[in-house]
């Protein structure tokens, strides 16, 4: 199955020719953010300050509060004021909360017309400032790039170009509605490790244990060691406290660090937010240690190697840190191709070119709205 350009041009054409008064309607009536978070922030940064009203959330505590120079409504406020007369940008992106489902759940509570509510990608064809946004880009820059994941898309068994093209149609056209998720990031995977073989499991990126024990979950019955790497504080202090759980078969087979993946053992700026979004930030005034999967080798050698890694946008830069590994032992890897516009063309390539035809290929999407999208190299 071809990723077909002209049918994605002709159908982004189309939507286009949809919405030409789209801009024109959202400026005659006040808009609202719904969610004040990062997404908000990002917008907000964006998109030119006149036309937009305010924000909305529903909790309590933020209502009536200044968020980045605007205040926060709640809905009863904001339709006692303008009478369902308002547009409502949905400024949530979150593994966890879907658009579409986000979408419905406000028209069924506050009675509000569907054709009012909008999404990043809707406002970014009239306010193009708002891309790139994680994945997201302008429809044009990821149509122009069809031919590099054309490359990809052959590589995919047909499940995988289902996802691929789902995932496209998304970022290309806006469309919501067709994604498919699974419930476990390993499903995949059972059949593909060796019961017999003890597996030495790296989770880069383990936030709170909640993978740690999917995986745990999933490989019940193997011997397996893990390593968690989450270098954000309060993070870490939940991902070691699985440890108490003793209904856990961890023994002495579990090694939390409190470190981040990265090309080489160095010290960098990082900023602890203490959710799924800390990262390697250059403007903070904390410091974490690193690690590379490199310097993992002589533990890595002689077993069957399952390595995850979710960074938060440097996935690239921890590869760099496993040449060695991945040339030597071609470990199972599971990555997140979301964080960046370009991550899953520029992850494939690197490690076609490091290893070029040593591995399958498969995609899956796990969370909402194209986050967390992996991409899965299983050695031939």
């Amino acid at each position: 199955m071809r990723l077909d350009y002209l049918d994605f041009k002709d159908k982004l054409d189309s939507k286009k020719r949809n919405t030409t008064n789209l801009a024109e309607d959202i400026a005659n009536r006040p808009i609202f953010l719904f969610g004040a978070g990062q997404t908000a922030l990002h917008i907000m940064s964006n998109l030119n300050e006149d036309i937009l009203y305010g924000l909305i959330d529903e909790t309590p505590e933020k209502q009536g509060q200044d968020f980045h120079g605007k205040k926060i409504f709640s809905f009863e406020d904001v339709i006692n004021k303008f009478h369902y007369d308002f547009c409502v940008v949905i400024s949530i992106f979150s593994p966890r909360a879907s658009y579409i489902d986000i979408k419905n759940r406000l028209v069924e509570k506050y009675n509000l017309d569907p054709k009012n509510i909008f999404s990043i990608w809707d406002i970014s064809l009239f306010q193009n400032k708002c891309m790139p946004y994680y994945h997201f880009d302008l429809p044009e820059k990821i149509l122009a790039r069809l031919d590099r994941y054309e490359l990809i898309n052959q590589k995919l068994g047909k499940e995988s170009q289902k996802v691929l093209k789902q995932f496209l149609n998304l970022r290309i056209l806006g469309s919501y509605t067709s994604l498919d998720k699974v419930k476990s990031i390993f499903e995949l995977l059972i059949d593909k490790v060796k019961k017999t073989d003890e597996i030495f499991y790296i989770d880069g990126g383990a936030f709170d244990g909640d993978t740690v024990l999917e995986f745990i979950n999933s490989f019940q019955g193997f011997h397996y060691r893990v390593f968690a790497f989450e270098p954000d504080k309060s993070n870490y202090a939940k991902l070691i406290s699985i440890q108490n759980d003793s209904s856990l078969i961890l023994n002495q087979n579990f090694f939390p660090e409190q470190k981040a993946l990265w090309s080489s053992r160095q010290r960098l700026p990082f900023r602890n937010s203490g959710d799924m979004g800390s990262s390697i930030d250059e403007s903070s005034p904390e410091c974490v240690l690193t690690e590379s999967i490199d310097g993992l080798m002589d533990q890595i050698k002689n077993h069957q190697c399952l390595i995850k890694f979710d960074l938060e946008g440097v996935e690239l830069e921890a590869l760099k840190g496993a040449v060695k590994v991945i040339s030597l032992f071609k470990p199972i890897l599971i990555i997140s191709v979301y964080h960046k516009v370009d991550d899953l063309l520029e992850i494939f390539n690197f490690i076609e070119e490091l290893v070029p035809n040593s591995y399958k290929y498969e995609l899956r999407q796990f969370g909402a709205d194209g986050s967390d999208l992996l991409l899965y190299a299983i050695p031939n």
